[in-house]
């Protein structure tokens, strides 16, 4: 998944400042078979076929221009928008994050990835629900907190967990305080 890229790449800031987190979360994505047949998929796991074909056209949307050298910014911008009404439509459809329970655990991260990717203010919208959507085990913690280290680099220039590239960790006691909040570690 998009994720298990990610922290594949991230592999020396993740696994030095949340090591019992990302050590067995990066275990999992390398016995993970990346690729899908989602008709197999969506029988297999008796999930609806047309939300599994959405949030994959999604995920694909999302990775299409990211894995090219170099990134064309401006047509990945405007995939990143339309997966954005995508989101926010299918969100007001199921009134849920769209994780583990509707479309599996191999596409549970494409929701938060479009928020990832999106604005702050998107961000900020979509934070409680991702927050709610980890303590129901729709999505790994890692995402979340992937996401709010974007959203405090954004904010504040300074990050909690230590996702974001060449961004620095925040204060010892801020950094507790967010944990607190949001009851992780």
């Amino acid at each position: 998944s998009a994720v298990c890229e990610y922290c594949a790449v991230k592999k020396s800031d993740l696994g030095v400042f949340i090591p019992e987190v990302y050590y067995p979360f990066f275990e999992a994505c390398k016995q993970k078979n990346d690729v899908v047949d989602y008709k197999v998929y969506w029988k297999k796991n008796k999930l609806d076929s047309s939300l599994v074909k959405k949030i994959a056209a999604i995920h694909m949307a999302d990775i299409r221009h990211r894995k090219s050298d170099p990134m064309d910014w401006k047509k990945q911008t405007l995939l990143d928008k339309q997966n954005q009404q995508s989101v926010d439509s299918l969100f007001s459809i199921h009134k849920a994050y769209i994780g583990s329970m509707l479309v599996g655990d191999k596409l549970n991260f494409v929701m938060w990835a479009v928020i990832q990717h999106s604005s702050l203010e998107m961000m900020n919208r979509y934070l409680p629900v991702l927050e709610k959507a980890v303590k129901e085990n729709q999505l790994p913690v890692i995402p979340f907190k992937m996401l709010l280290d974007r959203m405090y680099s954004i904010q504040f220039s300074y990050q909690i967990f230590g996702s974001q590239a060449n961004v620095p960790l925040a204060a010892e006691e801020i950094r507790t305080q967010v944990k607190k909040k949001y009851q992780i570690e």
